[in-house]
């Protein structure tokens, strides 16, 4: 068989590779999760706050978490 032409019975071995682990992705349903349960908890309008209203309540809250706790148990 002339060099040029393959041989259709040589079989390529398959390459294996380990899936990442979707760590980026993780993190991002986490954070949506998250997000998500503090709006249930607070009455705002969630298309109408930016991010910097959101991280600025997050952290009022995180110095205050007793206010925080407050509202969680008044809207259950």
């Amino acid at each position: 068989m002339p060099s040029s032409v393959s041989n259709p019975l040589k079989k390529v071995p398959p390459t294996f590779e380990f899936p990442q682990f979707r760590k980026d992705v993780g993190q991002l349903s986490m954070a949506r999760r998250s997000i998500r349960g503090v709006l249930l908890h607070i009455d705002i309008d969630p298309a109408a706050t930016t991010v910097d209203t959101l991280i600025t309540l997050l952290d009022h809250f995180y110095e205050f978490p007793e206010e925080y706790k407050e509202i969680i148990y008044a809207s259950i």
